[in-house]
């Protein structure tokens, strides 16, 4: 379904800085490397492709689409074969987007003892 309705799809790796570590780990109390979930993260991005014969800008069926290619990401991450999705870890920024417009999904992941945010 990606491949159909995505126009690209991006999929890009992270590891998390030493300096956004100790910050984290000092604002949060957070003294067990452990205990942070986002150390290792993949962010997904999806372009859906726009409709024709349609002005992009006025497409609302171009952001429902892209809206449920998110949701519809989210799923197949969450099922991959081995890894082991973290219910307490999902968070929905496109139902609830913050103050300053931001929207995304969020989840996290274990395989092998080790957590992934993507």
């Amino acid at each position: 379904v990606l491949k159909d309705q995505a126009f690209e799809v991006k999929v890009v790796g992270r590891t998390k800085e030493i300096y956004s570590l100790w910050h984290k780990m000092t604002t949060k109390g957070e003294h067990n490397l452990d205990h942070i979930v986002d150390v290792v993260a993949l962010r997904v991005i999806i372009t859906p492709k726009p409709q024709e014969n349609i002005e992009e800008e006025f497409d609302l069926q171009t952001t429902d689409r892209g809206v449920w290619l998110c949701y519809h990401a989210l799923g197949l991450v969450q099922h991959l074969p081995g890894f082991q999705p973290v219910p307490t870890r999902v968070k929905d920024y496109i139902s609830f987007p913050k103050p300053n417009g931001y929207q995304s999904l969020h989840t996290a992941l274990m395989l092998n003892g080790q957590t992934i945010e993507v």
